[in-house]
């Protein structure tokens, strides 16, 4: 029964974060093949490399261990692009990964949509106060890096110096590698990266100031898009993944309420889609390492990093998607991933060509 109060208006957004060049630069690069075969890597050293050789920001959430060892061969027989491999590493590492802006961050299932929601509404706010005051919307990129063992909050400072801003409030103590993004990115990007770890954001408050409060949960919000190709079967598929979102065209401009993973979807659709088939048969590619999280989650993260589709027969309950599993594997292959995940959630999970399909019915 309602209690008689209305629900508040999702917020709208009018200067969108990943729409910028500097986003759709980065999805561009994302989408460069690529092949390489790491043995016991280090994380932290193998996205080093990564960033390196396609110039890309990558950055570790301080939650997840970095020197955890990763086998990986991509690209070998199938072709491989940066995104896919990079969801790869993200699934063994029981993480996710995507954009805030041009940094492709790592982080701990679950938390990647509030982040990104977080880096967005702050761009805005500091757009549209500086369109108030007369200026052009903020939009200017700045680098960032450190040098060896550096505090977060003097990492916070500098960046405060650097942009002319004061932000209000300390992290807690911590101490960090020397880091360097590889490309340039808005104040919005650095201090949602720098804070996110510590489950902290940087709100433009109503004393027009910046100020560090904990990290929001997700909710939907609207946007405006112009022009976008987007088709009516791919935008029906987005509200069939995403539940409750609004998607409709009025003359050349889309009309989007939805949390932020469907926006960024709906994104990738127009400019980081992998182009390859999805009759493709997936990477020929070895594991090792521990993987953990809720058993939907792990097994659809690892499931779309290797092009497959996941369908849940109707005998699968809510409680037994969101168990919490974890396993080990060694030089695992595929079938290997899936019989040890189907093990550790009491379910079956078989592969006919590029489908996935989950039952109640236990592995024998």
């Amino acid at each position: 029964m309602s209690d008689g109060r209305l629900a508040a208006a999702p917020p709208v957004i009018h200067y969108n974060l990943h729409e910028l060049p500097s986003s759709q630069q980065a999805q561009a690069k994302l989408q460069r093949e690529t092949q390489f075969t790491w043995r016991l890597t280090p994380l932290r050293d193998g996205l080093r490399n990564l960033a390196n050789a396609y110039q890309l920001s990558i950055w570790i959430d301080r939650r997840i261990d970095p020197t955890q060892t990763i086998d990986l061969q991509v690209g070998s027989t199938n072709r491989a692009t940066v995104h896919s491999a990079l969801r790869q590493i993200a699934a063994l590492v029981g993480a996710e990964v995507g954009l805030i802006e041009n940094v492709v961050y790592f982080a701990p299932a679950g938390e990647l949509s509030r982040l990104q929601l977080a880096a967005t509404q702050l761009h805005d706010a500091l757009s549209v106060r500086d369109v108030r005051d007369g200026r052009p919307a903020t939009a200017n990129m700045r680098p960032l890096q450190w040098e060896e063992v550096k505090t977060p909050n003097a990492i916070l400072l500098e960046i405060a110096e650097t942009w002319k801003v004061t932000v209000a409030g300390e992290l807690p103590h911590d101490l960090w590698h020397a880091a360097t993004l590889a490309t340039p990115c808005t104040l919005a990007t650095q201090l949602t990266v720098v804070c996110g770890g510590f489950e902290q954001q940087v709100l433009w408050d109503t004393g027009s100031r910046l100020q560090l409060q904990p990290l929001q949960r997700e909710e939907k919000w609207s946007c405006l898009y112009e022009d976008q190709p987007w088709s009516l079967q791919e935008t029906k598929q987005i509200k069939s993944e995403y539940r409750g979102s609004s998607i409709a065209k009025r003359g050349p401009q889309w009309h989007v309420t939805a949390v932020t993973e469907a926006h960024l979807a709906l994104l990738g659709l127009a400019t980081s889609v992998d182009h390859k088939s999805a009759n493709s048969p997936p990477m020929t590619a070895r594991w090792t390492g521990e993987i953990g999280g809720v058993a939907e989650r792990v097994l659809t993260q690892f499931a779309a990093s290797q092009q497959l589709e996941v369908v849940w027969d109707a005998t699968c309950t809510e409680r037994q998607k969101q168990k919490q599993v974890r396993f080990d594997v060694k030089n695992a292959s595929l079938t290997d991933i899936l019989n040890s995940w189907s093990e550790a959630a009491e379910l079956r999970a078989e592969l006919s060509g590029s489908v996935v399909t989950v039952s109640a019915a236990p592995m024998p």
